[in-house]
């Protein structure tokens, strides 16, 4: 092999080993690239202020059934109307009816956000009366596919948050939560029943 071929399959080799090198740079270094990804952070994670938030309850909403929830205003029974594609509430049937906010409760339900917890401890050393929740101002049962179900209770408003989080136990769990609540859960029949329905009445 001549000088002349020797330098050109040198030159050659340079450049492919130049172009590798290239390339594992452009991946941030090779291995440690395929390193496994830290999820640890996926359900819940603490802020600068201390505060420790995460999912309060994880599930699909094509999994949600129903929501029975009871304030001190009513009780209802939501669910999914598969032919009209449209939430109702079985104790508002056949009445005209807001469901929008329907759909606000219903989808608040799956994944429901903490915002911090305020106590944790054994179930029977809670002071439930402390938070407001010996006497519920609400209570929210859903039921998933499989029969599965998750009862939380919301008790009074948590002080240092705004209006809408309140103290929230979960059956089966001894934490204390930071809750935001929709108005919707709070309210009764003249929040999802339309105007029209009440006019009549006032007029009297």
């Amino acid at each position: 092999m001549n000088r002349k071929i020797r330098n050109l399959l040198l030159l050659l080799a340079l450049i492919l080993a130049l172009g590798g090198a290239l390339w594992l740079l452009s991946r941030g270094g090779g291995e440690e690239e395929d390193a496994p990804l830290d999820h640890s952070h996926d359900v819940s994670d603490t802020d600068e202020t201390g505060r420790h938030s995460g999912i309060l309850i994880d599930r699909q909403a094509d999994d949600l059934r129903q929501v029975y929830f009871r304030n001190g205003e009513a009780a209802y029974t939501a669910y999914l109307d598969a032919d009209a594609g449209e939430i109702e509430f079985r104790e508002l049937e056949g009445l005209p009816v807001n469901h929008n906010l329907m759909e606000t409760v219903w989808f608040s339900v799956p994944q429901m956000i903490y915002q911090d917890v305020i106590a944790s401890g054994d179930t029977g050393d809670v002071p439930l009366a402390a938070y407001g929740l010996d006497k519920p101002a609400l209570t929210v049962k859903a039921t998933f596919a499989g029969g599965d179900t998750c009862t939380f209770h919301a008790g009074s408003n948590v002080p240092g948050y705004e209006d809408d989080v309140y103290y929230v136990r979960v059956e089966g769990r001894p934490q204390i939560y930071a809750c935001t609540l929709d108005v919707a859960f709070f309210m009764g029949n003249r929040y999802y029943l339309s105007d029209d329905i009440f006019y009549a009445y006032d007029a009297d």
